[in-house]
């Protein structure tokens, strides 16, 4: 029943009828979903999940930007995923959302979870190490005094 209702909640993410209230709810039902376990994650990779969510994390409306990062977050560390953050352009929007954290500390705290798992590859952690925004971002969060968010950091930084 779980891996069926991806499908549909993929669906109505990508639907432009879709209201943002839908979408969002769309959003918080493949969050929870992808931290079940790694056959859920695999369901919704294949159906296009990354390409949906991605597109999805440039919602004008910013609780479905929220719930797209963390639903993306909680597909780490899937192989597809990796693949996707190995492309270094992929890799500097999720350093520039995790900066956003005095906007949109949730979307932020989202982000800074995936990098911290994701820096464990060590071509991303290579990728992320050459890119000056992110040693900015770093520097940024660490001094923020936000303990969530700067334990995320330092788990990143360990991993580069």
């Amino acid at each position: 029943q779980r891996l069926g209702s991806v499908c549909c909640l993929i669906e109505l993410v990508k639907e432009n009828e879709s209201s943002d209230l839908q979408k969002f709810e769309a959003l918080l039902s493949l969050t929870n979903l992808g931290g079940y376990d790694d056959e859920t994650k695999q369901r919704i990779i294949s159906e296009r999940g990354i390409h949906v969510l991605s597109y999805a994390m440039f919602s004008d409306h910013e609780m479905v930007r929220r719930a797209a990062t963390e639903a993306m977050s909680n597909l780490a560390p899937h192989d597809d995923l990796i693949e996707y953050l190995r492309q270094s352009e992929k890799l500097k929007i999720w350093v520039a959302f995790a900066s956003d954290f005095e906007e949109n500390y949730e979307c932020a705290r989202a982000a800074l979870g995936c990098l911290a798992t994701v820096t464990m590859d060590p071509v991303i952690s290579n990728e992320i190490s050459k890119l000056n925004h992110a040693s900015i971002m770093m520097e940024s969060v660490l001094s923020c005094g936000k303990l969530e968010l700067m334990y995320r950091v330092l788990v990143t930084a360990l991993n580069i």
